[in-house]
């Protein structure tokens, strides 16, 4: 009446270093499915850790609490619970385990041995022998996957898999004093860049001033040059791009190139200094919803600062039924908060905006008139506020590719747009619907939660995605593009959408194309 074997969770997430395990396992899977095609009963259940059996079962009796690539152990009287519901679904190959809470920062502690004592699950260096061997103190294959990337990604130490498995924390200790002084050093020298940096990444360009009146602008991708005027959108292949800081198209243009859809790109209003980001999401979302038809969906991408106004403009559609796919690069509102308070010296509230308006103008005769590029710090300082700097500057700079308008309104809004980053208050728990996928740069900004706490915004899971290169670099990796192209769930109910919402003309002339095809074939 039944025909169920054991496969293990190994086997479904293909875990390097058990390569034969998990050929077996698979063996045993594509069997059910051959009988599951027959009509025969069959059934392959991927198992994750059970609790009561096994090393693991020694290791509790320490009351060691252990957590296995990402999972709690499963008790058997859970098991027997699920397998009687398996048994009736009617599918060949199907998983139970455990999933263990996701702490923040990924299992990262602030050393290396922390760091492996979260992945293996373990509470207090004091209650094991520093000279057994990670494998002996219940290291399989995935804590193992895990350790080695772990320690590649967050410490730049590289070990062989061999070299992992007779691993002790007595050597990891020594690793660990060897890699301190470079450690140390590496810090200093990122905290006295960090300021430089960070304005390098949310300033990148001035912008074209022809162009930065216009509040919408078509950019070449494949499905366009870019220099025609819009298409009616068909079949959801439209998607709204929004810039960083600078709040202009020429900042998406590389990955709009790469995009197959017509890529739209809404350019931050010059005119009106926006105090918060609801408000800029505001000013835009009207040109967004004359591109919608009636209750359609959206794709949209929010670039940096663009994430922030991303998912503002996501709230409101969702308002009025709508819901889409975003994705979000390298951006989002806890993560670029906590990267302005760091990096703009924000501990004393004062000095800090002081701080940040020096650089801001310093950034921006980099930009305008590198030749010029010494401006006396004391002398910019001692002028009372904001605006007296802006105009000092605008009078003292040349009047060579922006107008001194222009560069007078490029200031004020790239200043006002930094400010309302830290007056922005946190979105409510839970309040997205649509589909968020963040993809983030290799080259890591600063330590923080892998999905830079989007979870506790949306109601469906966050996918993350990490692609080659930094926050500036991202937008060139064609990988980034290809990400957005992949075909989503919301694109095949879009499409069913659009068919049924055709012209009954339209409908009945489908239906004779697909009646030939079938006839002619």
């Amino acid at each position: 009446e039944h025909f169920v074997i054991f496969s293990s969770v190994s086997c479904g997430r293909g875990n390097a270093g058990q390569a034969n395990y998990g050929l077996s396992n698979s063996v045993m899977e594509r069997i059910c499915e051959e009988r599951h095609r027959d009509g025969l009963p069959a059934l392959a259940v991927q198992w994750g850790a059970v609790g009561e059996v096994g090393l693991v079962a020694e290791m509790q009796e320490d009351h060691l609490e252990i957590v296995i690539g990402g999972t709690l152990q499963q008790r058997i009287s859970s098991c027997l619970e699920v397998l009687d519901g398996f048994m009736y679904c009617g599918q060949p190959v199907v998983a139970s385990m455990v999933v263990a809470e996701k702490r923040a920062g990924g299992g990262v502690a602030g050393n290396i041995v922390d760091t492996v004592v979260n992945i293996l699950g373990l509470r207090d260096l004091k209650t094991i022998s520093l000279h057994s061997t990670l494998a002996e103190l219940g290291m399989d294959s995935m804590m193992a996957v895990e350790i080695k990337q772990t320690l590649e990604r967050e410490f730049q130490v590289f070990l062989s898999p061999q070299d992992i498995r007779a691993m002790t924390f007595a050597k990891l200790q020594d690793l660990a004093a060897q890699t301190e002084n470079e450690t140390k050093t590496t810090s200093q020298v990122g905290e006295k860049t960090a300021p430089e940096f960070a304005i390098n990444h949310l300033v990148r360009v001035i912008g074209d001033e022809m162009l930065s009146g216009e509040p919408i602008l078509r950019l070449p991708s494949l499905c366009g040059d870019g220099n025609t005027i819009e298409e009616i959108a068909v079949n959801n292949d439209l998607v709204f791009l929004i810039p960083g800081v600078e709040g202009v198209a020429s900042v998406v243009e590389p990955l709009a190139k790469n995009l197959k859809a017509q890529a739209l790109c809404l350019q931050f209003d010059y005119e009106n200094n926006y105090d918060t980001i609801g408000d800029i999401a505001e000013s835009l979302l009207p040109h967004i919803k004359k591109r919608l038809r009636p209750g359609a969906g959206f794709k949209m991408v929010g670039y940096s600062f663009g994430a922030m106004v991303a998912l503002e403009i996501v709230l409101r559609l969702e308002r009025e039924g709508r819901q889409g796919s975003v994705w979000l690069i390298d951006g989002a509102p806890d993560f670029l908060q906590s990267l302005a308070m760091k990096t703009m010296h924000m501990e004393d509230e004062k000095d800090g905006f002081l701080h940040l308006q020096f650089e801001l103008i310093q950034r921006f005769i980099d930009l305008t008139a590198p030749q010029d590029s010494t401006m006396p710090e004391s002398e910019l300082m001692a002028l009372p506020d904001w605006n007296s700097r802006v105009e000092f500057l605008v009078k003292n700079s040349p009047e060579v590719s922006h107008s001194k308008r222009f560069q007078r309104l490029s200031l004020h809004a790239a200043y006002h747009r930094i400010l309302a980053v830290f007056r922005y208050k946190p979105l409510a728990n839970k309040c997205i619907a649509s589909k968020i996928t963040l993809i983030r740069p290799s080259e890591i900004s600063m330590l923080s939660e892998d999905d830079y706490g989007l979870s506790k915004y949306c109601l469906s899971p966050v996918t993350v995605h990490f692609v080659d290169g930094n926050h500036l670099t991202i937008l060139d990796n064609k990988k980034t593009a290809d990400l957005i192209n992949k075909p989503t769930v919301e694109d095949a109910v879009g499409f069913k959408q659009s068919i049924m919402s055709a012209p009954s003309d339209t409908l009945s002339s489908l239906q004779n194309n697909i009646k030939q095809s079938i006839m002619s074939a």
